[in-house]
């Protein structure tokens, strides 16, 4: 990964956007800190989808684990489904 200045960056945009797809390049300020990354469209994506099934994993789980412990307590997946679906008091 190749580190530029944002000051590098507002001189130069379109070269590195050619760049990003090659290589991840990280944005710092004048004095090193760390500010962003300018990464491919093809990587974003990948992330994209990434976060997105982790999300609908950890959903299942967890929606597997009420159904457990509904189980557990007697309680219907119905009775769940009537509770979620009350709106909260205002």
């Amino acid at each position: 990964m190749r580190a530029v200045t944002k000051s590098e960056l507002a001189a130069s945009v379109p070269e590195l956007l050619d760049e990003a797809n090659q290589q991840s390049i990280l944005i710092t300020d004048e004095q090193d800190r760390e500010l962003g990354v300018l990464i491919s469209m093809k990587d974003y994506e990948f992330m994209r989808k990434a976060r997105a099934q982790s999300f609908l994993e950890t959903a299942r789980k967890m929606g597997e684990e009420i159904r457990v412990r509904a189980e557990a307590e007697g309680i219907s997946m119905e009775e769940i489904a009537r509770i979620l679906d009350r709106k909260a008091p205002e």
